[in-house]
């Protein structure tokens, strides 16, 4: 290998070189080489001119390429580390390879005028309260989006961004509750509007359609909610919507079906701890009803639970079933030392 070639382009080799006699065949050792295939490939990318060089890393790969700018950074090579930087620079990289780019850069003091523009692809001038302001704007867009498949994407895409529980976890600030709050709120309104004029007009498929999206919008709005421990709040917002009572009854079975998927998924979230599927699963929402309702004082357990005895002896499947419900509230009031004497001949004479 020609040393003036070596030389010219790291300085590492220039120091080796230097210290041996000229004019005379040396060999140098170089410490530290953790992949020696890396390091020929680096080496042997120093004899070639800029456009080779390019062309051998479109070859290699990003992957392969951040191996190589490694050892470029490590020996100092200075002509053709311009050129790494400008292929890396333009290429997509994977989020496996933007992290190991970021620890090259970051553990290597390279030229900072020829990382300037991949530090642009990590970095945003834009402030913390910006990426806020986008958050509010995003959710604004599907609530009033009214194209089915998009709007299926959007949604998917904005919860994947926004839940604490998704991949983006480590880089995602804390969500403004009071944005989510605005937006649930207007949807609720929106929802009780639409029932007003269905009361007015036959409306038909397009008041359907209508209350279907807002039903939707809720439900993924307080998804967004119960990920984050916030939901309390608007599930107090939600039951205390007298309208929506007084219409649901009067309401088609369509109609009472979106509305009770609202109130299905809040028991269930309440209940059960976690989120349930899309759609209604009868037995979970009553186990999460069931559940919910364990959560309440005694005193107050009493009167519901004797009150659904005998609602399901009369009516039967016209009511949730709380049998298990049921038989864990007895055990807390009659089998664990409680004193419920009272209860207990209250219960009898009814």
């Amino acid at each position: 290998m020609s040393s003036e070639v070596l030389s010219a382009n790291s300085d590492v080799f220039a120091g080796l070189i230097a210290q041996k006699s000229p004019g005379l065949t040396c060999r140098m050792e170089v410490s530290d080489v953790e992949n020696l295939g890396v390091f020929k490939e680096t080496v042997e990318l120093m004899f070639e001119e800029s456009n080779g060089i390019i062309k051998k890393l479109m070859k290699m790969g990003v992957y392969r390429a951040i191996d190589v700018l490694e050892v470029v950074a490590g020996i100092k090579v200075s002509r053709a580390g311009l050129s790494y930087l400008k292929y890396l620079e333009a290429v997509p990289w994977t989020e496996d390879e933007e992290e190991r780019l970021r620890r090259v850069l970051a553990l290597y003091n390279l030229d900072d005028a020829a990382t300037e523009e991949i530090l642009a692809r990590f970095n945003s001038n834009e402030t913390e309260n910006t990426q806020e302001n986008l958050s509010k704007q995003l959710v604004w867009s599907i609530t009033s989006c009214s194209d089915t498949n998009p709007r299926n994407e959007l949604i998917s895409l904005v919860k994947g961004i926004l839940c604490k529980s998704s991949v983006y976890e480590k880089e995602q600030p804390e969500i403004n509750k009071e944005d989510i709050y605005k937006a649930g709120k207007y949807c609720v309104y929106s929802l009780v509007k639409l029932f007003e004029e269905g009361r007015s007009s036959k409306s038909g498929r397009p008041l359907i359609e209508g209350i279907s999206r807002e039903v939707e919008n809720i439900i993924w709005l307080l998804e967004i909610m119960i990920d984050w421990e916030i939901a309390e709040e608007f599930v107090e917002i939600w039951g205390k919507q007298r309208k929506l009572v007084e219409m649901h009854e009067e309401a088609s079975p369509m109609v009472r079906y979106e509305l009770s998927i609202v109130t299905g998924l809040m028991f269930t979230a309440i209940g059960k701890g976690r989120v349930c599927k899309k759609g209604l699963d009868a037995r979970e929402v009553e186990e999460g009803m069931g559940h919910t309702l364990l959560t309440l004082p005694l005193t107050q357990q009493y009167p519901v639970f004797i009150e659904w005895f005998r609602w399901f002896s009369k009516h039967g499947t016209e009511c949730p079933n709380f049998r298990k419900a049921f038989q864990i509230w007895w055990r807390r009031s009659f089998l664990r030392g409680v004193d419920s004497s009272s209860t207990c001949r209250c219960f009898i004479e009814a």
